[in-house]
């Protein structure tokens, strides 16, 4: 549009200066005719002077050519009036024409222009030369101006017809008017395709499940700590092997009173020399207390928890589990003592699963075993941990539990009357419960490169069984030996260990 507005412009500037040429051309033929009539005139006026001597004698033809000129005169102006008149409705034409073609603001500029340029001198002639040049050089100006602002042609860019096709045939939108009632032939074929795709994935997945149980297949005889074990217990083992081939949820021990049981691939971690699971220190914890139970002792007994209590303790979305298996565990135990004495218990015995002072996500989850305990007899707080070099951090859990179970205690046992029973003077509320956490620097480390965190807890907890001293170091020679001993326990207890089904 506004190439166009130029083109326009220009043009309205050539015709304007061509009116102006040929109206000064024109004035300038009208004066030269008035010139001419003058002269004429001049002429006539001297030839009558001339013969006024003869008008006597030929009168008659004095008026006879005084009426010719006079004649001629008239012609004359007629012809001129016809031409100027003629002159003058052509430019009007032109006006008219140029008035449409332009808008307000072409007409509101053009005057702006006649009033800026300088007027020629009505008296300055023209030719017919310095006419054409002056038209032929606006002429060229104006198509040289309209070439200049032309756009470049834009270059074609081959497509390859095939890429066309690709993209027509590609759109979702492309798409061919089907007839309901007709059964197309290709539309079988496609239904019969994908019940033999379906079909093939099928065996293949049973495939694929196969070779991954092949893969996981157990070899107990590939085992070093396998061959320690008595011959009876290989022999038992290899059975479960042979079960658990066929059925994948087998379980080679089982609590009774919570239904905790301990998978065979929780004893394949114990003799792999793998980490330790909480089924294991839990069942384990549960065998102990049932021997207490059936030795009846009144004193030198030992209280188990659980080995999530750091857990339930540290995390407020475990209030019911918490509940069962802890406070109703410190009820019993306050139970216990009054009606047996404080000499009752000689231990009360936390088994932790903890992270080391860091925040539980879903990325860093408890994964080191460390033990807590708290001596009746001294009243004072013993920590056992296999790395003492990060034992600092899980000191931190540590109090954690202890702050949580004299509390407890403080809350729920001291509002209760003081029983003073005869076997002791001293009641459970006398107990120190709130003295500091001592960290036992001589404790049973692990190698560095091993996860035999949870096995020496299992040991320290053994050994405070048999109220054996603990020793300050351990051979990986004995560790091995405990682990094989564990797996005895899990297999040879009557009523809880798998046996097979006559």
């Amino acid at each position: 549009m506004v190439e166009n507005d130029i083109v326009k412009e220009k043009l309205d500037d050539a015709l304007d200066t061509i009116d102006d040429i040929e109206a000064h051309k024109l004035s300038q033929e009208l004066e030269q005719n008035q010139n001419e009539k003058n002269k004429e005139l001049e002429s006539q006026s001297q030839g009558t002077i001339g013969h006024e001597s003869n008008e006597d004698n030929e009168p008659e033809s004095q008026n006879q050519c005084t009426i010719g000129l006079e004649s001629n005169e008239e012609c004359n102006d007629e012809r001129e009036a016809e031409f100027v008149n003629e002159a003058i409705v052509e430019h009007e034409k032109d006006e008219e024409h140029r008035d449409e073609i332009m808008g307000p603001c072409d007409k509101k500029q053009e005057e702006d222009n006649d009033s800026t340029e300088p007027k020629q001198s009505d008296h300055e002639m023209v030719t017919d030369e310095d006419l054409e040049r002056t038209i032929t050089i606006a002429c060229k100006g104006i198509v040289v101006e309209e070439t200049q602002k032309k756009k470049p042609h834009r270059q074609k860019v081959e497509i390859d017809p095939s890429s066309l096709v690709k993209r027509v045939t590609q759109r979702e939108t492309r798409s061919g008017k089907r007839i309901q009632d007709y059964i197309y032939t290709e539309d079988e074929k496609k239904k019969k395709n994908v019940k033999d795709d379906k079909k093939k994935n099928k065996k293949d997945a049973e495939r694929q499940k196969k070779d991954k149980q092949e893969k996981q297949k157990w070899m107990p005889q590939k085992s070093r700590l396998y061959h320690m074990l008595p011959k009876e217990d290989r022999n038992l083992l290899d059975q479960i092997c042979d079960c658990e081939r066929q059925d994948d949820a087998i379980a080679v021990w089982t609590n009774l009173e919570s239904q905790e049981t301990v998978a065979l691939q929780d004893i394949i971690r114990l003799l792999e020399e793998g980490d330790t699971a909480n089924a294991v220190i839990d069942g384990f914890a549960n065998m102990l207390e049932r021997q207490q139970e059936a030795r009846q002792a009144n004193n030198g007994n030992n209280a188990y928890f659980t080995c999530i209590c750091w857990t339930l303790i540290t995390t407020s979305n475990h209030e019911s589990v918490r509940h069962c298996l802890i406070d109703q565990k410190l009820q019993k135990v306050y139970d216990n003592i009054l009606e047996h004495g404080t000499g009752y218990y000689h231990y009360l015995v936390f088994p932790m699963n903890s992270t080391g002072n860091r925040k539980v996500t879903k990325r860093v989850t408890p994964y080191h075993w460390t033990l807590l305990l708290y001596d009746m007899e001294e009243q004072i707080w013993k920590h056992y941990n296999s790395l003492s070099r990060k034992n600092s951090a899980y000191l931190l859990d540590a109090t954690q539990v202890k702050t949580y179970v004299e509390g407890f205690i403080k809350t729920n046992f001291n509002a209760r009357p003081k029983f003073r029973l005869s076997s002791s003077p001293i009641v459970f509320e006398a107990r120190k419960f709130d003295a500091p956490i001592i960290s036992v620097k001589n404790a049973p480390q692990q190698m560095p490169t091993s996860v035999d965190c949870g096995i020496l807890v299992c040991y320290i907890i053994s050994l405070l069984e048999s109220q054996q001293e603990i020793p300050s170091s351990i051979e990986q020679n004995s560790v091995e030996e405990f682990r094989v001993h564990l797996v005895s326990k899990f297999l040879n207890d009557v009523d809880r260990s798998w046996k097979l089904e006559d």
